[in-house]
């Protein structure tokens, strides 16, 4: 979304037999591997060679970040580096793992000119647990969102079930609390027998979750729809929305489904969510809570007013956010004629024109 509202060039580090991003990757799209991400990090070397200097760069993976900072404090790179914090790195990761990040941030991160945290809290844990980084180089800016488009796909298929549904979204790994949601969602069809849960996404838990389904006897109740190419006419027609995650970055998820429907539960597994109007919020990990909420969402007959909404989604656009950071780096390329990137390629320009 970014890189489109900027007029960029995407890099991909690799390009994978399963395209998930279709929808991202255009004629200004380019792949640096289709074997590994090993190779990937390998070969982008060559591909930053012509952006070396006079450019922004703008990823947004901790390992791909620290790598690009890497290249920046040994002098490879002499263009300046944005980078964005995806999900809480500190509060959700453990062991070597943690390690892991630890070191990345230690490594390349200094070199870097601003972090974009998605929440104040995700940029008060960032500033805890990095002090060697200056707190004035970390910034928040809220994740964008490409509203037109969204409605636009939501209108491109019919229900597509004959029956009521609640919809759950994303990865199939524990901290999505999948096995949470499938818990409290026992008791609801025991008494909406038609009613099913439908769950979008793929991912390793998918086995547990199966034999958590058949030991709780909800076969046919639960499904695990697997990865789906328009998840928006399932969150259009959904019964309720659910986001049931532990903890998270901020879930993009979550502003996709209130963009749809009025009727959203969701945890409050990231900073900013208490503030989100006119939906329910619960405390993670409350089995109880969260069937509590999904009750009162079904028992509401009439449609939800949309306004407060709409209100909140506001000013997410994908330029309003590419206007927010230029205000933020502006002062580094004051002259136009000077080639700037985003990440890739000539558009600060053409964005401040």
């Amino acid at each position: 979304m970014i890189a489109n509202a900027a007029c960029a060039k995407q890099l991909f580090l690799l390009k994978d037999n399963v395209n998930i991003l279709s929808k991202a990757v255009n004629s200004d799209s380019d792949f640096v591997s289709n074997k590994s991400l090993i190779f990937g990090y390998i070969f982008l070397i060559c591909k930053l060679v012509k952006y070396r200097k006079g450019y922004v760069i703008l990823s947004s993976a901790v390992y791909l970040n620290a790598y690009l900072g890497f290249l920046k404090r040994i002098g490879f790179l002499r263009s300046e580096i944005v980078v964005r914090e995806s999900t809480t790195i500190f509060s959700r990761f453990k062991g070597l793992k943690k390690l892991s990040y630890v070191l990345a941030y230690k490594l390349g991160y200094p070199a870097v000119k601003f972090i974009i945290c998605q929440t104040e809290l995700m940029r008060a844990q960032f500033v805890k647990y990095n002090s060697f980084i200056p707190a004035s180089k970390v910034i928040t800016l809220a994740n964008p969102m490409d509203l037109k488009a969204i409605k636009g796909d939501a209108l491109k298929g019919e229900m597509p079930f004959n029956f009521e549904f609640i919809c759950a979204a994303g990865r199939l790994i524990p901290i999505k609390g999948f096995s949470l949601l499938i818990n409290a969602f026992k008791p609801i069809v025991e008494k909406r027998k038609d009613l099913k849960l439908v769950i979008l996404g793929e991912g390793p838990e998918r086995d547990n979750l199966q034999q958590q389904i058949h030991q709780l006897g909800l076969e046919g109740s639960v499904i695990l729809m697997g990865h789906v190419a328009n998840p928006y006419v399932y969150f259009k027609y959904a019964k309720v929305c659910v986001v049931s995650s532990i903890e998270e970055g901020f879930p993009n998820t979550l502003l996709q489904m209130i963009a749809l429907n009025t009727l959203v539960v969701s945890t409050l597994c990231a900073g900013g969510i208490a503030e989100i109007p006119s939906i329910l919020k619960v405390e993670t990990g409350n089995i109880y809570a969260l069937q509590r909420a999904i009750n009162t969402c079904l028992e509401i007959q009439k449609p939800q007013d949309r306004r407060l909404l709409d209100g909140y989604l506001a000013g997410r656009d994908p330029q309003n956010f590419v206007n927010r950071l230029m205000k933020q780096i502006g002062n580094l390329k004051n002259d136009l004629s000077n080639p700037s990137i985003f990440p890739i390629k000539n558009t600060f320009g053409k964005v401040l024109k």
